[in-house]
Formats: structure tokens, sequence, C-alpha cells
């Protein structure tokens, strides 16, 4: 999916059936233009992604996201994601966390 102003694309999310169960959707990624940070678009289009997961039978939405990533943590919890509690370190180092709603 992507948000579009004018005819510029300013967020996009990319989301797939998750693996792990037939009723699971995975967030792969969200980004917003970071001159369009705080003006409620990644809201937006968050809500349409797991609307239209909930529409395809997959009513749990799941993603990953980083632990220092204060900006995207705060819009999943606020979305009405938890934290599983299970947590990865990917190759570099940095700690990720898993949310689902």
């Amino acid at each position: 999916m992507v948000a579009r102003k004018e005819n510029a694309v300013v967020a996009m999310a990319l989301a797939e059936p998750g693996w792990e169960a037939a009723d699971l959707c995975h967030l792969s990624m969200l980004f917003v233009d970071p001159d369009r940070w705080g003006t409620g678009i990644g809201r937006q289009l968050l809500d349409a992604v797991v609307e239209a997961a909930a529409l395809q039978g997959r009513p749990r939405v799941q993603v990953w996201t980083g632990s220092a990533n204060h900006r995207a943590k705060n819009l999943y919890l606020s979305a009405g994601f938890a934290p599983t509690g299970e947590v990865k370190r990917l190759a570099e180092g940095e700690e990720i966390l898993h949310l689902v709603r």
C-alpha cells in the first residue's frame, strides 16, 4: 500500500501472509517520508493494512521493530499492538522486538 500527497508517494507499507499461522499477517515494512512524520499518515496506512488483512481472513498482524526506534514503537503501541516478549538481534547487533495486534 502507498499513501500519496498530490503526485508524490509519502508513505508505504508492505504486508504478507504470516507463515506461522493461517490467521496471521506479517507487516514487513512501514515507511513515512520524514517530512511527514507526526501528520498521522503512518497511522492511517497502518490502520488500512490491519483492515485489509482482516478482510483477507488474517485478523492478527505481527511486526518486528527496532528496540531503539521509539517513534515506530509508539505508533504500534498506540494502534493496539502489544509486545510478545520475543526479542532478537540482527547480524549487525541491533535488537528488534516482536509485537502483535
